[in-house]
């Protein structure tokens, strides 16, 4: 009769020890974050005035579609430098803080820095998701940023944007 006993304690004891080992070895919340892909497609209207003498602002506002977020508005305050002295192959150097925003009001945020160019009308920027609301709080990521611009009149223009990259997985930090 013993010997049916022991090997019950022993059949606990084992399911007890991988219980024990299976909370130790789950992963954290952070390496459960898993990257996916994330594309967005904007329509831009933007205006264009000096900051100072050094730096143009340009504030942008665009629709369009994201992966992850379906329907979005864009809000985009890009700085463009324009002191000849650091062009880069004709272009100026630019940073951009980007907020686009789904239909149901989550966010993600985006800041970038890259090159805008006159010459051609385009700019390329890299960017870093910082962070979001909703589904979107914490989320991190990264990718490019490139748009395609024209001035409809001094100071204002309409642009085409794109931002390739990858998105922490929608609600991966959520418990």
């Amino acid at each position: 009769m013993r010997k049916p006993l022991s090997l019950i304690a022993l059949a606990l004891a084992l399911v007890a020890l991988v219980g024990v080992a299976a909370l130790f070895l789950r992963p954290s919340p952070a390496a459960a974050e898993s990257l996916v892909p994330f594309h967005a497609s904007v329509s831009e209207n933007f205006t264009a005035a000096p900051c100072n003498t050094k730096s143009i602002c340009i504030t942008a506002i665009g629709h369009g579609q994201a992966e992850h977020l379906g329907e979005i508005s864009e809000y985009a305050l890009v700085v463009v430098d324009v002191n000849p002295a650091d062009l880069h192959n004709g272009c100026e150097p630019e940073t951009r803080s980007t907020t686009l925003t789904a239909a149901n009001g989550d966010v993600i945020t985006m800041y970038g820095t890259g090159y805008s160019c006159p010459a051609t009308s385009d700019a390329h920027d890299s960017y870093a998701i910082t962070g979001g609301t909703g589904r979107f709080q914490g989320s991190s990521g990264s990718g490019t940023e490139h748009n395609t611009h024209t001035f409809t009149k001094p100071g204002v223009g309409v642009a085409t944007v794109t931002y390739d990259g990858t998105i922490s997985s929608v609600g991966s930090l959520k418990s």
